[in-house]
């Protein structure tokens, strides 16, 4: 149990580590506890969250990227990267 928080520490601590530095530099709130790594780690910064590749293996219409946008917010997911490639069904950048 105790690797595994130390673990957990070093990993949040090297994954934050871009905005850890901006606090300090940029006089921005400080981290000053566990607690509040702990709680930016599980809700990061919209800057910090991942994204995806959205794959559009589908007829892609406007309708289906709107709805496709929604279901991603509606996940947490800020921002996507689009996939495309040879062989789909719409033609890349049609």
């Amino acid at each position: 149990m105790k690797n595994y928080r130390l673990f957990i520490t070093l990993l949040a601590l090297f994954i934050m580590k871009d905005k850890i530095m901006a606090q300090i530099y940029d006089d921005e709130p400080a981290v000053n506890s566990f607690k509040q790594m702990e709680t930016l780690f599980k809700t990061p910064p919209v800057e910090y969250r991942s994204a995806p590749l959205w794959v559009w293996n589908d007829d892609v219409s406007k309708e289906k990227i709107d709805e496709d946008l929604s279901d991603l917010k509606s996940q947490g997911v800020w921002g996507a990267f689009i996939h495309p490639r040879p062989g789909l069904i719409t033609p890349y950048l049609s």
